[in-house]
């Protein structure tokens, strides 16, 4: 017996065509990137964690990433459709906070870019409000800020 949600799904995957397997697309063209990325930086001597090799950092993220690609393309969402509160200022907005981090970095260090980076992802693409947005970006800009800084011993300038 399946439910209304499951024919509801079921019903989307018919009636919009290649939207239908745009996780499993999403999951293999990452996969692909990432294996891509990883035949290139297998030169690259690994070290260890004490003392890093050139290649442990890309090496660490070629494993998440493909276990993030098998992860979209064996579950993916649940729903096919496009979003429809999708739009070029959210585009503009999420490309521009990305790509403005680490360029600022090298301005005004690490605080206030990726705090403001996140409020904008946190405060547009979910449903939290602004002062919700602005203690989750501040809690997950202080734990990457202690994770690289004392955990990794890997100093990120604040400001």
């Amino acid at each position: 017996m399946t439910t209304q949600v499951e024919t509801g799904i079921t019903e989307n995957r018919r009636r919009h065509g290649l939207y239908r397997y745009c996780d499993q697309i999403g999951g293999v063209a990452l996969l692909i990137f990432f294996a891509v990325f990883g035949i290139a930086s297998l030169p690259l001597e690994f070290g260890s964690f004490a003392s890093p090799g050139p290649g442990l950092w890309p090496r660490l993220l070629i494993i998440t990433g493909i276990i993030a690609a098998v992860a979209i393309a064996a579950f993916g969402r649940d729903s096919i459709v496009p979003s429809e509160q999708a739009s070029k200022a959210k585009l503009l907005l999420y490309g521009g906070g990305i790509f403005l981090l680490p360029v600022m970095y090298n301005y005004i260090g690490f605080l206030i870019p990726a705090m403001l980076t996140l409020v904008v992802l946190f405060y547009f693409d979910s449903t939290l409000n602004l002062i919700k947005s602005v203690v989750l970006a501040a809690v997950v800009v202080t734990a990457l800020y202690a994770l690289f800084s004392y955990g990794l011993s890997l100093p990120l300038r604040p400001i």
